[in-house]
């Protein structure tokens, strides 16, 4: 019996099928987590809230939240109480933050000791998905005991 290699022409063939796989996994599976990261960037980028002053009455902190002219979906969000040595966060609703385009609203957060800051992070609705992406702190003030 006569024993030969696999001829050259065969293994180009073969190593173009291989290569031509592997692209279609990546592609299959690697795409649509780029896509969904994307879609999160932007919906984030999009919520623009603010805090406009925050101070504190010995049992609330007493924030002022204004948002953009940006349309997103707003379905809540966390406020991070700011210590010298914890942070503490407490969550608010949509319905908490019912704020229209360039609105804003005066939001009670029920305390027992001063933070020295408060930040707020904004949950917001994707098309497509059925839970809100929580996005990074966007914005942080310090606490004053005068309110306006």
């Amino acid at each position: 019996m006569d024993k030969k290699g696999v001829a050259p022409v065969i293994a180009t063939v073969l190593l173009i099928v291989i290569v031509v796989v592997a692209i279609a996994l990546v592609v299959a599976f690697v795409m649509p987590m780029i896509k969904d990261s994307m879609a999160k960037s932007k919906a984030c980028s999009e919520a623009r809230l603010t805090i406009e002053y925050a101070c504190y009455n010995n049992t609330h902190v007493i924030m002022r939240v204004s948002r953009g002219a940006e349309e997103f979906g707003l379905d809540g969000a966390l406020v991070q109480l700011i210590n010298d040595t914890t942070t503490k966060t407490q969550t608010l609703t949509a319905t908490q933050l019912d704020i229209d385009a360039l609105g804003s609203k005066t939001i009670y957060v029920p305390w027992s000791t001063k933070p020295t800051a408060v930040g707020i992070a904004p949950k917001v609705k994707i098309a497509g998905r059925n839970q809100p992406v929580l996005c990074d702190v966007i914005a942080t003030v310090l606490v004053s005991t005068q309110c306006p």
